[in-house]
């Protein structure tokens, strides 16, 4: 079923990249796969804000030291990739680090409430 979308989301689904591959708004761009992604912004814009709350700042380069360190810790644990890693975390920086650090292993994240 198709629904309609508001003009403004319209616009922003137009900006995606195309997961076939193809032109996204006029561009050609790669795609990135999810735990590519943060250590590359780690690299290309690390000292910039990547998540701010109530305990602080973390950069892109923090967050991605922080997301190697919960990986390590989850590996030490014996998780490995396919794993399903259940995560009974409030939302907050230890959620999008333990998130990052799973799917840097290629674990399933099953966010538990």
């Amino acid at each position: 079923m198709d629904l309609p979308l508001p003009r403004r989301s319209a616009g922003a689904l137009r900006r995606l990249p195309d997961p076939r591959g193809g032109p996204a708004g006029g561009a050609r761009r790669r795609l990135v796969r999810v735990p590519a992604w943060l250590p590359r912004a780690a690299t290309s814009v690390g000292d910039r804000p990547a998540l701010v709350d109530s305990a602080g700042t973390l950069t892109y380069a923090q967050l991605d030291a922080r997301a190697a360190a919960a990986a390590g810790a989850l590996a030490a644990a014996g998780v490995a990739e396919g794993d399903r890693v259940g995560l009974a975390l409030p939302a907050g920086r230890a959620f999008v680090e333990a998130l990052h650090g799973c799917w840097r292993l290629g674990a399933v994240v099953v966010p538990l409430d």
